[in-house]
C-alpha cells in the first residue's frame, strides 16, 4: 500500500528531521496503523530524499523512539494484501495528549 503521496509529504514541509529535536512536547503529524492490529507509528519528523521519519512505534502500550524507513513500511504487506496505512482521520496533536489517550503509555 502506498504511504508516501504528494499529501503525506506536504504534511511535513515544516517538520523536517531534526526539527523538534529538544522540544518538551513534540507535535505528533501523521499516525500509520497496521490494519491487523498493533503497532502503530506516530511520526513526528520526515525527510523527504530518504523516505525516513522519526517519530514512535507503540506497542502494547510502550513507546519506543526511533527512525522509520517508509519504503520499507510500503512493502511490509499482509497475506492478505493489506499493508501499513495513514490513518486519514488523524489531526496533529501533542505526543503528551497521545499518550494520555493509550492508558498506561510510557515513552521509551
Amino acid at each position: 500500500m502506498k504511504i508516501v503521496t504528494p499529501e503525506f509529504e506536504a504534511l511535513f514541509v515544516h517538520y523536517p528531521l531534526y526539527s523538534q529535536q529538544g522540544k518538551a512536547d513534540q507535535l505528533v503529524i501523521a499516525v500509520l496503523r497496521d490494519p491487523a492490529g498493533f503497532p502503530n507509528w506516530y511520526l513526528i519528523e520526515y525527510n523527504a530524499e530518504s523516505k525516513t521519519a522519526f517519530g514512535y512505534l507503540e506497542r502494547k502500550h510502550r513507546f519506543v523512539s526511533g527512525y522509520f524507513s517508509l519504503i520499507e513500511l510500503e512493502f511490509g504487506e499482509q497475506p492478505d494484501g493489506n499493508g501499513i496505512e495513514q490513518d486519514p482521520f488523524f489531526e496533529p496533536m501533542s505526543l503528551s495528549h497521545i499518550g494520555s489517550l493509550v492508558e498506561g503509555g510510557s515513552y521509551v
